[in-house]
C-alpha cells in the first residue's frame, strides 16, 4: 500500500542521518483526546484507530530490514 512505501521511504531517509542509534515505534492512541475537549477544541483525530499488532510488527520490520535497531 501507499503507507508501506511511505514508511519504507522514511526508514531509508533515517539511515542517512548521522547519530541515530535506534528508532522507537510508538502506536497512535487516544489518551490526549480529553485535553482537546477540555479546551473546547475540535479533535480531528477522534475517529482514528490505533494500529493493530500486525501493522506495528510490519513497520518495525521495515526499519529493521534497513539495518536500524528498533524498539
Amino acid at each position: 500500500t501507499g503507507h508501506e512505501q511511505e514508511i519504507g521511504n522514511l526508514a531509508g531517509f533515517i539511515t542517512t542521518l548521522n547519530g541515530v542509534e535506534h528508532v522507537e515505534i510508538l502506536p497512535f492512541h487516544q489518551m490526549g483526546a480529553f485535553k482537546w475537549k477540555e479546551l473546547g477544541l475540535e479533535y480531528k483525530l477522534e475517529h482514528t484507530e490505533s494500529p493493530d499488532q500486525e501493522i506495528l510488527d510490519r513497520v518495525r520490520q521495515q526499519f529493521a530490514d534497513r539495518g536500524l535497531r528498533v524498539y
